[in-house]
């Protein structure tokens, strides 16, 4: 029967190897043929530097984020050691087995990668004896013969094997098996997976094949041999969906094998129990404390129990592990800004962002945290990325309202943007300071868990839920730090440095009034959320997000004098919110028209302080220079009645409150301001 099967699986592996050879995929370029060229034949190559090419090879693969590119970057070297038709045999099993890794990942080779690995692994049989061919020729040999032979074909075959990134053989079969697998010839992995011992493998093998009952049976027959195999012990428990053979698989183990406490935990987290399931990961990690997964595990069970500081702990052990771990960061990010460490945030959310740069959830974190610890151009940036991400369907509002009070602080502060080398050494100073802080509150957030001081196997359980100290008991970032932060004074600017903060604002509002109007949030003019989309009237609906966007861009025009500008977006913001009729009965409609009439008066105030009466023309036929007291006269007179008109319909319903009491009071103020520029303008002429 023995002999049977090995025919049949040397049947299979020659006819996997024969189908391989119709492949129609070239293995490397081939040079379109001349008359009377040949391709060269590469240049033969020593043992010692072919193995230093293998090992090129490994390095890029490994110094680098496994990407779609490394197996491509890593192919030029490979295919140069196995274009030597002399290579030693570890360095050319090596440099096949990794051309197999590379086709597998192509579904046009697979075929051929499966056979390159199958051929790997005969010729190992070979190597070792196992082969009937190899070991018929070696007792046909005289003794002597076939002692000579074996020492010549063993230091023909290790020549260059600890140079050369080449697993042993079991590794190479178990390749073998998962490529089988991966192909769909699941029956034929069977064989190598029990004989490797591969125990979970071989259980989703059976399941997939619908013979559970035969997994269990060749689980319990290996148990027979040996009791202690606690990876079987776990295999059984969820072939059988037994916790307590898993519990008996940890114990077993002498607390030692963490996959057994893994899978009580994944068990306990999917029926919702995440008191057990935290526990459970407690004990996977102090067996494993390098495994990720785990630690990020742990973290969002503690994150559902609301306990946030062991939850943070776990977080940042994660991405101490994995930099690259995206969602941790976030998670971190969020524990932090709930805990109120906006610096910790800040450092968490910049390093998300790198990683998940198409998540739009982060670079609308981002935005709002950057605006705390006052980096408003971060800020304003972030708010675009968002937009882009979203295509104007969400827009960070809050962000954008304070980079606007940001300009507008300079703007009133005369001593904000100075020029000169003493501003510009200030400036550096306080760029100093700055990168200063923040790489301080970085390395506080990575190194707060270098000693985690997890109790060792066989220790009594630290008590984690009174003070953490099974991760020590250090804050992640001292409260120190963020409390003189706070006590910092606000930042200066040199003009180039404001002038680059203007400009980022500018293109963040520009890119919000190309927004959807429809946005998923009603906003009032400092863009304080009013109401969700549903419970707002028509009158809010009607100037949510574009109301609170033309009441930025008004802000920031009137900063740098243009008001013009200010007047055109405060009245786009005023015929959107008199669109509607609701606002005549609405107090939140009404407190919004209210504000944007009473901003609009504000405006036409201030203009008409600047108007001259109106200059001869220099020349016949030019037009008149500045803004005139008759344009400032006729600008007053359309204000005041629009003014009488929200006061006159309002008096009934609002007629007591604050609002229409201001509404009232700048009436008259710009009745009399219009009666003093027709007059100004009278004299003048």
């Amino acid at each position: 029967a023995a002999a049977a099967r090995g025919e049949v699986e040397r049947a299979e592996e020659q006819g996997v190897i024969d189908d391989a050879a119709n492949c129609d995929i070239l293995e490397r370029p081939r040079l379109v043929e001349v008359e009377g060229q040949t391709e060269a034949a590469p240049p033969a190559m020593s043992s010692v530097e072919l193995c230093l090419v293998m090992a090129q090879a490994h390095v890029l693969r490994k110094c680098r984020t496994e990407d779609e590119l490394s197996p491509w970057e890593a192919a030029p070297y490979v295919d140069c050691v196995a274009a030597q038709p002399a290579a030693p045999f570890a360095v050319a099993l090596a440099a096949a087995l990794e051309q197999a890794r590379h086709e597998r990942t192509r579904t046009r080779t697979r075929s051929r990668a499966l056979a390159r690995i199958t051929a790997l692994v005969r010729s190992q049989r070979l190597a070792i004896g196992e082969a009937p061919a190899a070991a018929a020729a070696l007792r046909a040999a005289s003794a002597a013969t076939e002692a000579d032979r074996f020492a010549s074909l063993s230091a023909s075959r290790t020549l260059g094997v600890f140079a050369t990134p080449m697993p042993l053989a079991g590794g190479v079969r178990k390749e073998l098996a998962e490529q089988l697998v991966a192909n769909g010839m699941v029956g034929s992995a069977l064989p190598l997976l029990e004989a490797l011992e591969v125990w979970e493998s071989l259980a989703a093998c059976y399941k997939a094949l619908d013979k559970v009952p035969a997994a269990v049976a060749a689980v319990r027959k290996r148990l027979a041999v040996d009791e202690g195999d606690a990876r079987a012990w776990l295999v059984l428990g969820e072939l059988e969906g037994n916790e307590a053979l898993m519990e008996h698989s940890w114990e077993v183990s002498g607390g030692k094998f963490a996959g057994a406490k893994r899978a009580l935990a994944r068990r306990a987290a999917a029926r919702e129990d995440h008191e057990a399931a935290l526990a459970h990961w407690r004990d996977a990690q102090r067996a494993s404390t390098l495994y990720t997964n785990g630690w990020f595990a742990l973290g969002y069970a503690a994150l559902k129990l609301e306990r946030d500081e062991e939850a943070a702990r776990a977080f940042s052990r994660t991405v101490q592990l994995e930099m690259r771990a995206g969602e941790a960061w976030n998670n971190l990010a969020a524990l932090h800004m709930k805990a109120k460490r906006t610096r910790a945030a800040h450092v968490a959310l910049s390093e998300c962002v790198r990683v998940r740069e198409h998540s739009w959830h982060a670079w609308d974190n981002l935005a709002t945290v950057a605006t705390e610890v006052r980096r408003f151009r971060q800020a304003a940036n972030a708010a675009r990325r968002l937009m882009e991400l979203t295509k104007g369907a969400r827009v960070n509002i809050r962000a954008l309202a304070a980079c606007v009070a940001e300009v507008e602080r300079v703007v009133r502060d005369p001593e904000a943007v100075t020029g000169g080398p003493e501003a510009a050494a200030r400036a550096a100073r306080e760029a100093a300071r700055r990168e200063a802080r923040e790489g301080a509150a970085e390395e506080a957030l990575m190194a707060s868990l270098d000693d985690i001081g997890l109790n060792a196997a066989g220790e009594e359980e630290a008590d984690v839920d009174a003070d953490d100290s099974a991760y020590g008991g250090e804050d992640i970032v001292g409260m120190a730090a963020e409390a003189a932060f706070a006590k910092e004074p606000l930042p200066t600017y040199t003009e180039r440095e404001m002038g680059r903060l203007v400009a980022d604002v500018q293109a963040a509002l520009a890119d919000a009034s190309k927004a959807s109007p429809d946005g998923r949030e009603m906003y009032k003019a400092d863009g304080t959320p009013l109401a969700r989309r549903g419970d707002a009237d028509e009158s809010a609906s009607s100037t949510g997000l574009m109301g609170a966007v033309w009441s930025l861009q008004a802000r920031l025009r009137l900063t740098g004098g243009d008001h013009a500008g200010a007047t055109e977006f405060t009245m786009r913001r005023l015929r959107a919110l008199q669109a509607g009729t609701k606002w005549r009965s609405d107090g939140n409609a009404f407190e919004q028209l209210a504000a944007a009439c009473c901003d609009l008066a504000v405006i036409r105030l201030n203009a008409a302080q600047e108007a001259t009466p109106e200059p001869p023309p220099a020349e016949e036929g030019a037009a008149a220079i500045g803004y005139s007291c008759a344009q400032a006269a006729k600008d007053l007179a359309s204000v005041r009645m629009q003014l009488r008109g929200v006061v006159k319909q309002g008096k009934e319903a609002f007629g007591g409150t604050e609002r229409y009491a201001r509404l009232d009071e700048l009436a008259t103020k710009v009745a009399e301001a219009e009666d003093a520029m027709r007059e100004k303008a009278r004299v003048g002429a």
